[in-house]
């Protein structure tokens, strides 16, 4: 799972590509979109609590009626280089999928992953807090590498235009726990692999591999243990510094485009360290490198 935010011209194209608002022939980061495959893409429908069906709002309109709530709430006009847009980008997990030789992945359930998506909508709406009204777009596509949703929003709370206030560190470290336990509660077919690509499958198939295997894995793990521990320490101390040299490392990040790469990069980071503890808690004879 991938959480940012954009400003002006970047809010806008990423609501074009979420919307396919572009030659089917483009290609958006590492991901080259398949014509063929884009009339398998969907959008996911929202309700409330009270079963009120929200409908999609566009871009444009939800956020001049945000700013519109911000001056009244505040009497003041929304910063013109405030954050317009968060885009949470959720995908299937690969053991869900088929993957061919390519490494396309296609969803083995449909209906499966639709489930998945919706539960995972709502799981991210809850958690930031974001307001139903200022949802712009959930769209699942099938059409890329993996099948995966964009669910975005104008990051309006409590009457003013705010994304500091939904996505911060704190909200961030929790992110990925908090959808996973939802998933695991709502569906039951599902068993997790929300932050960690490796099957379930591979962890059951255990037993199957030979003592020279079963110290190579470990071997493996041990090293992207400690590689992980480092990077988390890198963060921390980043996150420890006196507030002026905070402010010169933010605006060094701002200045060169980098500020939504480091925290999305820190999260998955601690999503991974996640991960790890957790499979020290199903085998808790596993130290090091080392086979008991």
């Amino acid at each position: 799972m991938h959480v940012a935010k954009f400003k002006g011209a970047g809010a806008v194209q990423v609501v074009k590509h979420i919307e396919r608002d572009r030659p089917a022939t483009a290609i958006y980061g590492n991901e080259r979109i398949d014509a063929e495959r884009t009339e398998q893409n969907y959008t996911l429908s929202l309700r409330t609590k009270g079963g009120r069906v929200v409908e999609t709002r566009r871009f444009t309109d939800a956020l001049a009626e945000a700013k519109a709530i911000h001056h009244q709430t505040t009497g003041r006009e929304a910063r013109s280089d405030a954050v317009s847009l968060v885009s949470c980008v959720v995908q299937l997990p690969r053991e869900y999928c088929d993957v061919a030789n390519d490494g396309i992945a296609t969803v083995k359930d449909a209906e499966h992953a639709k489930q998945f998506f919706t539960s995972a909508m709502y799981a991210t709406l809850r958690h930031f807090k974001v307001e139903p009204d200022m949802v712009v777009g959930v769209e699942v596509h099938m059409d890329e590498t993996t099948p995966h949703m964009h669910l975005c929003w104008v990051p309006l709370r409590d009457g003013k235009l705010d994304a500091k206030s939904q996505v911060n560190r704190q909200s961030l470290q929790s992110f990925h726990d908090v959808v996973d336990r939802h998933l695991r509660e709502k569906l039951q077919w599902y068993i997790g692999g929300l932050v960690s690509d490796a099957p379930s499958e591979r962890l059951k198939s255990s037993d199957n591999l030979t003592m020279h295997e079963v110290r190579k894995a470990k071997a493996q793990l041990s090293r992207v243990k400690a590689k992980t521990r480092e990077a988390v320490r890198a963060y921390d101390i980043v996150d420890n510094m006196p507030k002026s040299e905070r402010e010169l490392v933010s605006r060094y990040l701002e200045k060169r485009g980098l500020t939504e790469d480091f925290e999305q990069f820190k999260q998955e980071i601690r999503g991974v360290a996640n991960v790890l503890q957790n499979l020290e808690a199903r085998n808790p004879h596993h130290q090091g490198g080392r086979s008991r």
